[in-house]
């Protein structure tokens, strides 16, 4: 191509289309690939399922408190830090692993449960990065990484890799569970093979699908205070939820606490627009005056965008009240680092993390001060408003961060700021649920928890606590985990053994 600073090179990559699905066939692969690459390396061997890289980091041990594990505590004691499983710097030890996306080498890998079902349980998925889950005896096969639904190719090779698998482990559904979000393709696929082939159709919350996947791949049956934290997913009250803190076990969940509540305008279309989501955030905490006036100064948009916008979100058009975390962070991106638009998934976010990773050791300095006191000041004054559930104050959390950024205060600073002040009310309302429930496992999981810093100072400030924290390693915190927790909660309810 026009630029390459290696006209000379080969360059190889998969045979797609970015956002489809791989060509598995010679023949599809001329067809799809025709004027975009110069040669096409093929086998006389057929592709049987399609399978994209993994993506996988590594945890840096070195952030990365110690943590009881569960025999330390019924022995009463702690290893150091060296001894600790996620501590060992080898590459055999998966709980260094932070999947993103499981596929080839990874999949279909089965996980192992305590329990067997009746019949076979299917957990359908996601609409983004969509895997699904064959279920049976025990044994949890969850797909390779199939892709997002929203390109209609890539949901014929869903219907395509479920056929085979389904050959291949001789596993065919009596029961569907699928996500609750009634414009899913994954959702509808699964209510049309349901009625198809006159079986089960069950719906499970998004974010407590996120908490089942990572109870799953800890092996864990009993109750825990699971932290959900995401872009977003269909709520049981019809809202767009994505920072949710439940009460789940493997049949029920309830919803315990979830972050401040902010407008979110323009809908779906909007999601990679972070400018947005800061407007939407100054004027939940200002009003309409006052936000103009912020976003001038903080160069968010032209001054008459910015009209419009605000004017669209005090008249409640084509908006909406949203929980979501992961917009919560594009919003602060914008806010602190001047983030306009995100080009890809979790670019915004990213930023953030970046920045914030600038500044760790001042901002350490800083929360030793009176910072940290103020933060649990704030948190103690929410939970004397009786709410439930309980609201945790993020707002009061971003209005301190826009006050002190007007103050012309390090914007990297800030962001490490924001990560550790919500890391601070995350371990705090673990604390709050605990009191109320004596439940002490906390599970993590949600695509917000692949943000590194953020995952690394929760599990620090839990440490602290008598709390014992469940990770995701093999299995991605992401939509990429969905069905495996989906089919956990089927086939939990159709248990056959104690």
């Amino acid at each position: 191509p026009d630029g390459f600073p290696f006209p000379d090179a080969l360059v190889m990559t998969s045979a797609n289309h970015g956002g489809a699905p791989i060509c598995r066939e010679t023949a599809h692969a001329r067809k799809e690939l025709d004027g975009i690459c110069g040669h096409i390396l093929t086998h006389n061997r057929h592709i049987r399922i399609r399978a994209d890289d993994s993506v996988v980091l590594l945890r840096d041990a070195s952030t990365v408190p110690c943590l009881e594990t569960e025999t330390d505590v019924h022995e009463n004691r702690t290893d150091s830090c060296d001894k600790h499983p996620l501590a060992d710097r080898s590459l055999e030890n998966p709980k260094r692993l932070h999947v993103l996306r499981r596929s080839r080498g990874m999949a279909p890998l089965p996980h192992m449960l305590p329990f067997t079902c009746t019949g076979t349980v299917l957990g359908m998925g996601s609409e983004l990065k969509n895997t699904f889950c064959l279920a049976k005896n025990g044994l949890f096969y969850l797909s390779p990484h199939v892709g997002d639904l929203e390109d209609l190719r890539t949901v014929q090779a869903l219907e395509e890799t479920l056929r085979r698998l389904e050959d291949l482990l001789r596993m065919h559904p009596t029961c569907i569970a699928c996500d609750m979000h009634p414009r899913y393709t994954s959702t509808a696929l699964a209510r049309r093979l349901a009625d198809e082939q006159g079986i089960p159709c069950i719906p499970v919350q998004h974010h407590y699908a996120h908490i089942l996947s990572c109870m799953a791949e800890n092996e864990r049956l009993e109750p825990v205070i699971g932290l959900a934290f995401d872009g977003t997913g269909y709520g049981l009250d019809g809202t767009i939820w994505g920072g949710e803190v439940l009460i789940a076990d493997p049949a029920t969940c309830t919803r315990f606490a979830h972050i401040a509540p902010f407008p979110q305008t323009g809908g779906d279309a909007a999601s990679r627009e972070c400018w947005r989501f800061a407007l939407c955030l100054l004027y939940d905490l200002y009003g309409d005056d006052t936000a103009q006036e912020r976003a001038k100064k903080f160069h968010i948009q032209t001054e008459e965008i910015t009209k419009i916008h605000l004017k669209l979100t005090q008249k409640k058009i084509n908006t909406v009240l949203s929980t979501s975390a992961g917009r919560l962070f594009d919003g602060l991106a914008a806010l602190l680092c001047g983030i306009q638009q995100s080009y890809f998934e979790g670019e915004a976010a990213m930023c953030l993390q970046f920045a914030a990773e600038k500044r760790v050791e001042e901002g350490q300095k800083r929360l030793n001060t009176s910072l940290r006191a103020r933060f649990e000041r704030i948190f103690e004054e929410a939970c004397s408003s009786g709410n439930e559930p309980f609201v945790i104050p993020t707002h009061e959390l971003v209005r301190f961060l826009i006050e002190e950024r007007l103050q012309v205060e390090d914007p990297a600073l800030l962001a490490y700021l924001f990560h550790a002040g919500l890391a601070i009310f995350l371990a705090k309302t673990c604390e709050y649920a605990s009191e109320k429930t004596h439940i002490r496992h906390i599970a993590i999981s949600g695509g917000v928890f692949q943000n590194t810093l953020l995952e690394a100072l929760v599990l620090k400030e839990l440490s602290k606590q008598n709390h014992i924290p469940l990770i995701q390693s093999t299995v991605p915190a992401n939509d990429g985990g969905l069905a495996l927790g989906q089919a956990f909660h089927a086939a939990y309810l159709r248990k056959t053994d104690s």
